[in-house]
């Protein structure tokens, strides 16, 4: 599980935005590798959504 907490700093601010930006770009490229091709990734359990069965994780 990726999660994100971010503290900002007045004077880091628009350094902080573009590297944001960039990981969310890579993040969403990873995840949708992951989505179209799962068989290489067998390690990752893709749960779609909030209906899941949590019994099964």
């Amino acid at each position: 599980m990726i999660t994100k907490k971010c503290i900002y700093k007045e004077d880091s601010r628009e350094r902080s935005s573009s590297f944001e930006k960039s990981f969310e770009v890579y993040v969403e490229k990873k995840v949708k590798t992951i989505i179209e091709h799962p068989e290489k990734y067998s390690f990752i359990q893709l749960v779609h959504g909030e209906a899941y069965d949590s019994d099964k994780l």
